[in-house]
C-alpha cells in the first residue's frame, strides 16, 4: 500500500471511529438535557401542525425527520434544521390511505414502514419522497411494525377473550414476522396476561391504568436487520432473524422494582383522575366508570414486580438503549442503560427534560437517537397553553 494512500486510509478510519463511537461518548456522559439547538424549528408553526401527541418519529440516514401523525391521517416530512419539507397521506381503505398511522421504521433507507388502524389489518410501505409503494396485508391486527432485512417486517398483535363465568378478560400478545413477498406469517413470541380494564356493562369498559403493568411485547429492528424483542416483565431480550430463527439472547442488568401498596394507590387516583378530568363524555357513563374504579380492588391488576423496562430503542450505531420503567407515577427524568449490538452493558444515562413534559411509552416513539442529531417530539406549558414541537437535542 502506498505511503499517501496509507495515510489517507488511516484518516478515513480514524474519522469514521470517531463519528461511530460519538453517541456512545454522549451517553457515557450521564446525563443529556433536552435541551433545544438554536434556530431548530424556527419558523414553523408547530401549533398549526402538532395540536396533539399521537405522533411517531423515525429519523433517515440522510438526517431527513418523517413524523406520523395518528388524528389527522398523515406525515410529516422535515429536513436535519427542522423546516417542513412535505405532508403527505389521506384517510382511507384504499391504496396509499393511511389512518391512524403509526411510523418509527425505514427500510434500507429507501421505505417508510407505516402501520395502519389495527383493525385494517394492513401495512403499507411509502418512499423517502411520501409516494406510495406497497400494501402488505396482515392475518391478525397489525401494530408498531418495524422493518427487518429480506423483505420482512415485524408487528405486534393483540386480542383478548372473557373465560366463561370471569368478569376479567384475558389479553394475548404476540410478536408476528410477515415476509411481504411470500405472505408467510411466523410467530416468534406470545404472551398471556389478565387484561387492565374493569367491565361496566355489555359494551362498555375502562382502562384500569394508562400503562400496563402486567408487561407487553417490545419489538424493534437491529442495526442488521434482526428482530430485537422482549417481555418487559422479563430481564431476557432477543434477537431473532426475519426467518425466524433465535440467533442471540442477552440479561438485562436491571433490579425488579417491588409493586408497594402506595404505587398502587398512586395509579388507582390517577385512573379516577383521569376519569374526573375527561371531557365530552356521558356524564352517567363516566359516574359509573368512577364507581367501577372506586369500589375495584387495584391489587389484582398488579404482579409482584413492576414491569424491567418502559421501551427498548436502537440508536443509529447499532446501540440498544433499554429505559428503565419509571419507580413511582409523578413526572420523573427516563433513564436507560446502554448495550452494545450484542447486547454486552455499557452504561447508565439519565435524560434530563428540564422544562420539558415528556415520557417514554412503548405504544410511540417520540425520540430518535442519530449520528445527526437527538430528536424528539416534546411538549410544554406557556402563556396557560400546552405546546408541541420537534426539537433537536443540543449537545
Amino acid at each position: 500500500m502506498k505511503p499517501r494512500f496509507l495515510i489517507f486510509f488511516i484518516l478515513v478510519t480514524i474519522a469514521y471511529s470517531n463519528l461511530n463511537g460519538r453517541l456512545i461518548d454522549l451517553y457515557k456522559r450521564g446525563t443529556i438535557k433536552l435541551q433545544n439547538t438554536s434556530n431548530f424549528g424556527a419558523g414553523v408553526d408547530w401549533g398549526l401542525i402538532f395540536y396533539d401527541l399521537d405522533k411517531n418519529i423515525v429519523v433517515s440516514k440522510d438526517g431527513e425527520i418523517f413524523v406520523s401523525n395518528a388524528s389527522s391521517n398523515n406525515i410529516f416530512k422535515f429536513d436535519s434544521n427542522g423546516k417542513l419539507l412535505q405532508t403527505f397521506g389521506r384517510p382511507g381503505l384504499g391504496p396509499g390511505d393511511i389512518n391512524a398511522p403509526t411510523c418509527y421504521s425505514i427500510i434500507d433507507n429507501k421505505y417508510l414502514v407505516i402501520s395502519d388502524f389495527g383493525l385494517n389489518r394492513r401495512i403499507s410501505l411509502f418512499d423517502l419522497s411520501g409516494n406510495f409503494v406497497n400494501v402488505i396485508k396482515t392475518s391478525s391486527m397489525s401494530l408498531y411494525a418495524v422493518g427487518l432485512r429480506n423483505n420482512c417486517i415485524a408487528y405486534n398483535v393483540y386480542s383478548s377473550s372473557r373465560p366463561h363465568g370471569n368478569s376479567l378478560s384475558v389479553s394475548l400478545e404476540r410478536a408476528v414476522i410477515i415476509n411481504t413477498v411470500t405472505k408467510r406469517e411466523i410467530q416468534v413470541e406470545s404472551f398471556s396476561k389478565q387484561s387492565n380494564s374493569i367491565r361496566l356493562n355489555n359494551v362498555s369498559s375502562v382502562r384500569s391504568n394508562s400503562v400496563d403493568y402486567f408487561g407487553y411485547i417490545a419489538i424493534n429492528s437491529t442495526s442488521d436487520g434482526n428482530l430485537l424483542v422482549g417481555i418487559s416483565n422479563s430481564k431476557i431480550v432477543k434477537i431473532i432473524s426475519p426467518e425466524g430463527k433465535l440467533l442471540k439472547t442477552f440479561t438485562l442488568n436491571i433490579n425488579p422494582i417491588p409493586v408497594t401498596s402506595e404505587f398502587v394507590e398512586e395509579a388507582k387516583k390517577e385512573t379516577l383522575d383521569s376519569i374526573v378530568n375527561r371531557k365530552h363524555v356521558n356524564p352517567e357513563l363516566q359516574k359509573m366508570a368512577q364507581k367501577a374504579v372506586e369500589k375495584t380492588d387495584y391489587r389484582m391488576f398488579f404482579g409482584d414486580y413492576l414491569p424491567y423496562y418502559s421501551d427498548i430503542y436502537v440508536d443509529s450505531d447499532g446501540n440498544i438503549l433499554v429505559f428503565k420503567f419509571p419507580p413511582c407515577q409523578r413526572k420523573s427524568n427516563p433513564v436507560f442503560q446502554v448495550y452494545s449490538p450484542d447486547g454486552k452493558y455499557i452504561c447508565e444515562t439519565t435524560l434530563d427534560i428540564g422544562m420539558y413534559d415528556f415520557e417514554i411509552d412503548h405504544r410511540v416513539k417520540q425520540i430518535s437517537f442519530t449520528d445527526k442529531g437527538i430528536f424528539a417530539i416534546v411538549s410544554y406549558e406557556k402563556d396557560d397553553d400546552t405546546h408541541i414541537r420537534l426539537i433537536k437535542v443540543k449537545q
